[in-house]
């Protein structure tokens, strides 16, 4: 199942291993992370320039950055799995 991040990009929602909501401040141990993933090339950054909302973190050590809040992920989650 593959779930909409923002501007036509998609995750597989099953190799997501958690997804960090970081809208309103990026935690300091998230913000070390994404840095060192960085430097490393295992950060897709899906923002298009805009704000990171959320940090997904893949079960193949990738990183994807998207713009979308986690409340606003959180909701699409709950609606997609009701319908």
């Amino acid at each position: 199942m593959f779930y909409h991040i923002g501007f036509n990009n998609m995750v597989s929602l099953d190799r997501v291993i958690a997804i960090i909501d970081t809208s309103k401040a990026m935690p300091a141990p998230i913000a070390r992370q994404v840095s060192a993933a960085k430097k490393e090339g295992r950060v897709i950054d899906a923002t298009s320039g805009r704000r990171t909302g959320t940090v997904f973190f893949m079960d193949n050590g990738m990183i994807v950055l998207s713009s979308k809040t986690g409340k606003t992920v959180r909701f699409n989650l709950i609606e997609d799995e009701e319908q």
